[in-house]
């Protein structure tokens, strides 16, 4: 069984070389075949292909055959069974693969995906796709990486601009999801684990990135004004280190202004009505 992750419909190539064990005292089988299956959710196979042999010749035989999918067989995972039918004998297989067609396939620029199902057969800039009667190269859309003409979708926490021809990770402060990729900044919150969350307290978020509010100022966290940005702590409180959720009351006696991260005593003859108060004031 192999995963594709095709996002068209490719034309499959099956392959494969077999004989009758010709060892076998009991003879040979009767019939024998390779065959393909395909899975549009993975769970389930149709079988689409069948490449017989003939029981009767006991040297190597090769075999191809090819799948021409329809729009609605466009699939994730493929299945070769090898078969033998009879009640005596045995087979030898060698070489048996599963490959892209190259006499109905086109050469797609990196960027570009090749698409069976449009109507017109067009060329692929600067190669032609007239190799098939229905073959169109397509640039390749957001969420997607295109390379060699295959369009394989991005995984998780990757994303792409059209055109593209790698997937990309996600950067800090933004969100991807189905290959897409969105700014947290918006509204003042920032990426976590992949999902937009409100700033935490103690910092200031902008482009989608936290950053620790230094001594002296604080912030609440949140969706509100001051728990988007970093404010300085009002006089007569201080913040002493950073990162601070609130700032703390300077003790009577002491007072400090804005910003600060630490209280000062208060001059000779002076005092606070308070914790927290400011300014000094005579006895």
């Amino acid at each position: 069984t192999v995963d594709l992750n095709f996002e068209v419909a490719m034309p499959l190539l099956l392959r494969a070389y077999a004989r009758p064990d010709g060892s076998a005292v009991v003879g040979a089988p009767e019939e024998f075949e390779a065959e393909l299956s395909i899975s549009r959710d993975g769970l389930t196979f149709e079988k689409v292909l069948q490449v017989q042999f003939d029981a009767t010749d006991d040297t190597w035989q090769f075999r191809e055959g090819v799948f021409h999918p329809h729009p609605w067989q466009v699939s994730k995972r493929a299945r070769v069974e090898l078969k033998a039918a009879g009640s005596a004998g045995t087979v030898k297989w060698a070489a048996v693969g599963l490959y892209n067609d190259p006499s109905v396939t086109c050469d797609c620029n990196d960027g570009f995906y090749l698409n069976l199902d449009t109507p017109n057969c067009r060329t692929c800039s600067p190669q032609p796709s007239c190799r098939s009667s229905l073959a169109e190269c397509y640039r390749c859309p957001a969420g997607s990486a295109c390379k060699a003409g295959v369009m394989l979708k991005c995984g998780n926490g990757q994303f792409s601009w059209g055109g593209s021809l790698e997937c990309q990770s996600c950067e800090s402060g933004w969100i991807c999801e189905d290959g897409l990729t969105l700014p947290c900044a918006s509204d003042g919150s920032i990426e976590v684990n992949g999902v937009c969350t409100a700033c935490p307290a103690g910092h200031n978020c902008r482009n989608g990135v936290k950053y620790q509010c230094p001594a002296g100022k604080y912030s609440e966290g949140g969706g509100s004004r001051k728990g988007k940005q970093c404010l300085n702590c009002e006089p007569g409180r201080y913040a002493a280190g950073a990162g601070a959720a609130s700032c703390d009351q300077c003790d009577a006696g002491k007072s400090s202004g804005h910003g600060h991260d630490a209280c000062v005593e208060c001059g000779e003859g002076e005092t606070t009505s308070g914790p927290g108060r400011f300014p000094c004031v005579s006895l």
